[in-house]
């Protein structure tokens, strides 16, 4: 995961403007990470701040903010060089319609709605009375 032998391997965690600091399980990542004798650097993944494609592989982490601007995310997965998950995955992931794939999988998984961004949810079955 480096580029430079006998360097620590460098990895660029992203996570998003609401986490900057990652998740409260975040530091636990990074310290493991970092024992397991890492560079990590954190960062925001649409910050310009931030050269993604300097980085060996990158972990997303915390990106929680890219259901809105999806085409974005992925256009920035495509601009690091290596993400930990390939991007294929990380583009099947982020439309929740996986779910219909892992359950025609035969895998246990809620049921789901899908709606198009703009439709109107609809009401379904019968509303519980309130006490």
């Amino acid at each position: 995961m480096t580029d430079h032998p006998g360097r620590r391997p460098l990895i660029g965690v992203a996570t998003c403007a609401a986490a900057p600091d990652l998740d409260e399980d975040g530091p636990l990542l990074v310290s493991a990470l970092t024992d397991a004798g890492a560079d990590v650097r954190v960062g925001v993944w649409d910050s310009e701040a931030v050269s993604w494609p300097e980085f060996p592989v990158v972990l997303v982490r915390s990106t929680w903010d890219y259901p809105l601007r999806r085409a974005e995310f992925l256009d920035w997965t495509r601009r690091c060089r290596r993400t930990a998950n390939p991007r294929d995955v990380l583009a099947w992931n982020t439309d929740k319609r996986y779910l219909d794939d892992l359950a025609a999988a035969g895998v246990a998984t809620i049921p789901t709605i899908f709606l198009d961004p703009g439709q109107p949810l609809r009401a379904t079955g019968t509303p519980r009375a309130t006490p």
